[in-house]
């Protein structure tokens, strides 16, 4: 009976046990709860007064905006009036731009004028340019269509094919007469011969005066280009040089052909001083009269002075179809033609790439023409040339060179020279004083 009130009490104690700790859970999990909404009410208040401060901050920031609104719209009347101003400014300019791009195009005009003034002064008085017309060489039994002129063509045409000299003279040269009774075919085989000759793997014809040339002061040029008979008397008289004075010194076709080349030299120079154009390569006015030249030497300055003739004809807009690499006065013909060439014109260049490639390409080989890497010819550096001219007392007139089976036309432009008066015997003075200076002569 014990053991079973034992038990009973026992159920009951634990039964209170439990409602106890149920009601210990039930508090528990109320103070957790109660510390939850406690901190999350924290979090709400820190965050609410975190947005107020933004809030704040934003509107600070509203309240300067419309502030700055405020002042940009005050001032938004003044920048339009700035804005008109501007653009009557901008009218303004562009129409002074317009003003001064017409004055530099009347500008460029006048210059160019003067610049054909001092170009035709130049070639008129200083380096007169003529056409030579070829001589006809007329056979034997054939007579000429001009009867007047029948004698001097018949003696100029049997000199240049080196017949038998029979006593009769021309210009100081022997003048051959043709016999009747030689067979046409043998006179022509020999006139031939007497003409051509072997150099450098090649047969060339050594007279030129069956063929167009160009006179340059006195000395003249093959219209070809072929200025083989320099290196033919070089090669010829490389052991010596012949004599001074006599008619062959007058008649020496290398001599002829150094004078011309000078003259040349001299000419395109002052031109692309005139036309304010740096040539692409350097040529002093001495480097075909110092000396007798070797063949490579001479090759390679005649490419050069072609090469500034066609850069010059380049920069005037001349027709590059018209030109041609070896024609040297040819193509300074044609520079001077303001029919062909706006001489005188100033400004970037526009030409076509590969007619002028075609044309540079062509003297490439010669200008790569090189003797020996220590020559003169390769330095870097060009002379004092106006500082070295010596002291000379100039003469009174220039010598003249005489020249053989030119046309009227030669005679014409010596003539216009000699009208030139004390202009012309100035220019020839001081040329003739600078070459002097230049070859060390007293």
């Amino acid at each position: 009976m014990q053991l079973i009130q034992r038990r009973k009490e026992r159920r009951e104690i634990e039964q209170r046990c439990r409602n106890i700790l149920l009601k210990r859970l039930q508090v528990n999990k109320l103070q957790c709860e109660i510390f939850a909404y406690r901190e999350r009410v924290r979090l709400l208040k820190l965050l609410i007064q975190e947005t107020k401060e933004n809030i704040s901050i934003a509107e600070s920031k509203v309240t300067n905006l419309q502030e700055a609104n405020a002042h940009r719209s005050d001032r938004l009347p003044r920048y339009e009036e700035r804005i008109c101003k501007l653009e009557r400014y901008v009218v303004q300019m562009g129409m002074d731009a317009e003003k001064r791009r017409a004055n530099m195009h009347l500008l460029r005009e006048e210059l160019k004028n003067v610049i054909r003034t001092n170009v035709h002064q130049l070639v008129q008085y200083i380096f007169p340019i003529a056409q030579a017309q070829p001589v006809t060489r007329v056979p034997p039994g054939v007579k000429s269509a001009s009867p007047e002129n029948e004698e001097e063509s018949s003696e100029v045409a049997v000199w240049s094919g080196g017949m038998k000299a029979e006593g009769v003279t021309w210009h100081g040269l022997p003048v051959i007469r043709e016999t009747e009774t030689e067979p046409l075919d043998t006179v022509s085989a020999l006139a031939d011969a007497t003409r051509t000759a072997y150099i450098r793997g090649h047969w060339v014809f050594t007279d030129s005066s069956g063929e167009l040339q160009h006179c340059i002061v006195a000395p003249w040029l093959p219209d070809s280009g072929d200025y083989s008979a320099y290196n033919m008397w070089v090669a010829a008289n490389k052991d010596g040089v012949p004599g001074a004075g006599g008619d062959f010194e007058v008649h020496n076709p290398a001599y002829n052909i150094s004078a011309a080349l000078t003259y040349t030299t001299q000419l395109v120079n002052i031109l692309a001083f005139y036309l304010d154009v740096r040539l692409p390569t350097k040529l002093c006015y001495s480097d075909f009269c110092g000396h007798e030249l070797k063949t490579p030497q001479f090759i390679r300055r005649v490419a050069r002075l072609n090469s500034n003739v066609l850069h010059l004809c380049f920069s005037q807009n001349v027709n590059p179809n018209l030109l041609h690499p070896s024609h040297t006065l040819q193509n300074i013909l044609h520079l001077l033609d303001t029919e062909v060439s706006d001489l005188g014109r100033q400004g970037p260049l526009e030409i076509d790439l590969l007619l002028t490639k075609f044309l540079e390409d062509q003297l490439t080989k010669d200008l790569e023409c090189n003797e020996d890497s220590g020559s003169e010819d390769e330095s870097d550096t060009l002379p004092y040339e106006w500082e070295t001219v010596q002291s000379v007392a100039c003469p009174e007139s220039a010598p003249g060179v005489n020249t053989v089976a030119l046309p009227q036309a030669l005679t014409n432009t010596q003539h216009a020279t000699s009208m030139a008066g004390g202009l012309v015997t100035s220019a020839a003075a001081s040329i003739a004083s600078f070459w002097r200076g230049w070859t060390g002569q007293k």
